[in-house]
């Protein structure tokens, strides 16, 4: 239970810090989706 347990908190761990280094390198869903070029509500 204890090895679960470490597994658990050294998953966080890596979860937290991925996405800290990945917003400082500016490379989140919301930045790479977003394009002024998008067409949105064209009636073709």
């Amino acid at each position: 239970m204890k090895a679960f347990l470490v597994a658990i908190g050294a998953a966080v761990l890596l979860t937290v810090g991925a996405n800290l280094i990945l917003k400082q390198m500016n490379f989140s869903a919301e930045a790479t989706t977003a394009s002024p070029n998008a067409r949105v509500g064209t009636d073709g």
